[in-house]
């Protein structure tokens, strides 16, 4: 007697992020391990919204340093401090400026960058390249 077995396939999640198309490509059991869902392109996400590819700035430094940064947000926290301390006349003094950026990696949100305003020169977007005044587009 020869039995015989049959793998029957996993079940697969579906699962659709409402802001951007791409279903969830991965076993239907994933979110049971903790996972987020994933789809065809890699991409991740958690909670219906995808972040999708971080977008990628230049950072220019005071010394002369350059270097690119991905970055699904970027926030000048102490600008918000100012605003508060002169609506209700009440705030903290949160030292020199600064910017934060802060992206997607691995489906893990992490601070990329945190830099006092001032030693930054230039902070550019790159994402795309950089348009050519004059040229094609």
């Amino acid at each position: 007697m020869n039995a015989q077995t049959t793998d029957a396939e996993p079940a697969i999640c579906g699962a659709v992020a409402s802001n951007a198309p791409g279903a969830c490509v991965l076993d239907a059991e994933h979110a049971l391990r903790g996972e987020r869902h994933q789809d065809a392109e890699g991409l991740t996400w958690a909670y219906d919204f995808k972040h999708g590819r971080p977008d990628i700035y230049e950072i220019t430094w005071m010394s002369g340093h350059i270097e690119q940064v991905p970055a699904h947000q970027v926030a000048y926290p102490h600008r918000g401090l100012i605003v508060t301390d002169c609506a209700i006349g009440i705030g903290a003094d949160a030292g020199a400026p600064r910017v934060q950026i802060h992206a997607e990696i691995n489906g893990v949100w992490r601070l990329m960058l945190s830099a006092r305003e001032e030693d930054i020169r230039t902070m550019r977007l790159v994402t795309g390249g950089e348009r050519i005044p004059g040229g094609a587009s």
